[in-house]
């Protein structure tokens, strides 16, 4: 009986020692260092063992797998939203101008214009001459749907006031814009008494205080000489404001640069250069300039208005002004009409001052008129030289004026 019972011991304790190898077993070990199995059950359950180390390591790699797979997935969304972002800012400014062509287009269409009431009256000699009648002109602007000449146009209402140009949504353009305006308003309010002529217009009047759009340059320094040294005796102002159109200069007019302190006995117009780059109809920039004369004698029925002649503007490489060159036609019926409408008997407060003999050369064996270089380089601004010229007969004008009052 004892020794049954030790031999059954003996045989468990061997047993145990087996099951024990098994369970320590490593699939790593070397086959020498394995345990033999003597028992089908160890077999079964080292399978067993096997069977769930195997699927631990397949849950690990699907873990793991996913998690790279979100970390790859987030990747692309922001990628996707890094490129979409940098899309936006290239496409903006191109659909903005696309938006502000269609706006434009749907208030021409379906926007009633309110007319000044003091909007000129028809002068009989212009309407005879050019069988034109700026009553009809008005009402045909009113009723079309478009201010342009040309399909792509940036051209403003000429019978609102803008304040800065609204296709230019720049805040560095509207920084200076501002400032520019601030300051002629403080000029206009704190000038003399004894002020004799105001220049107002664009960037070519600008040029006379000595800055373009707010800044000094070596060029509108030397105009600025040029003004100073014509003008000392006139006690004149210049207040321009580089790249505006008609509807900047009448918002101008109307919110501060012609304060009730501000009465001098000659006020000086030039505008509508800028307007022509837009492809606006020439009928419109009239319609504009004339609107901006008819304010301004409004508030000031004792001041003579000039108004300064769309300068020419030649090929830049061929110096040519002709009928060959953009904008030429354009801006001799522009001119042509101005000056129709100041000799009119019923417009003796408004005179007209032509530039173009003061710029334009003609050249009889060439058949051919051209701007020289050395009076306006760019084709638009008169240099310093060329603002001299044209400085000198304003003045002669000025004194001429001054005498008659």
């Amino acid at each position: 009986m004892n020794s049954t019972t030790n031999t059954i011991m003996s045989d468990n304790t061997k047993l145990l020692s087996r099951r024990q190898d098994i369970d320590n077993y490593d699939d790593d070990d070397d086959e020498e260092k394995k345990p033999m199995i003597l028992s089908s059950s160890f077999n079964v359950d080292t399978m067993r063992r096997r069977q769930r180390k195997q699927r631990a390591n397949f849950v690990n790699y699907m873990y793991y797998s996913h998690q790279e797979e979100e970390l790859s997935y987030l990747g692309c969304i922001w990628r996707f939203i890094a490129s979409s972002l940098l899309t936006a800012l290239i496409l903006t400014p191109f659909l903005h101008s696309l938006y502000y062509q269609y706006n434009q287009q749907q208030q021409h269409s379906n926007t009633t214009i309110t007319i000044p009431t003091y909007y000129p009256s028809d002068s009989e000699g212009c309407s005879q001459k050019y069988n034109i009648s700026y009553t009809s002109l008005q009402e045909q602007i009113i009723q079309s749907s478009s201010y342009c000449s040309a399909s792509s146009c940036r051209c403003q209402n000429p019978f609102d006031g803008i304040a800065r140009l609204p296709f230019r949504n720049i805040n560095s353009y509207i920084s200076k814009w501002d400032t520019i305006f601030e300051r002629n308003k403080q000029l206009a309010a704190s000038s003399s008494s004894d002020l004799k002529v105001v220049f107002y217009g664009d960037s070519i009047t600008e040029h006379w205080y000595g800055t373009d759009l707010g800044v000094k340059t070596q060029k509108t320094a030397s105009i600025q000489k040029q003004f100073q040294i014509i003008f000392q005796e006139e006690e004149a102002l210049a207040l321009g404001i580089a790249g505006d159109r008609c509807p900047q200069l009448l918002y101008r007019l109307e919110n501060g640069e012609l304060p009730d302190t501000l009465h001098p006995p000659i006020i000086w117009l030039l505008i509508g250069t800028n307007d022509l780059s837009d492809h606006c109809s020439a009928g419109v920039i009239l319609m504009g300039i004339l609107n901006i004369v008819n304010l301004v004698h409004s508030q000031r029925p004792l001041s003579k208005i000039v108004i300064n002649g769309l300068l020419p503007k030649p090929h830049p490489s061929t110096r040519i002004w002709d009928t060959t060159i953009h904008h030429y036609n354009d801006t001799l019926w522009i001119n042509q009409r101005l000056e129709c409408y100041a000799s009119g008997s019923n417009n003796s407060f408004v005179e007209y001052f032509d530039p173009t003999p003061l710029f334009v050369l003609e050249q009889k064996n060439k058949k051919k008129a051209i701007v020289p270089e050395e009076l306006m380089p760019d084709g638009v601004h008169p240099s310093g030289k060329g603002s001299h010229i044209w400085g000198e007969a304003i003045s002669k004008r000025i004194h001429t004026l001054l005498k008659l009052q």
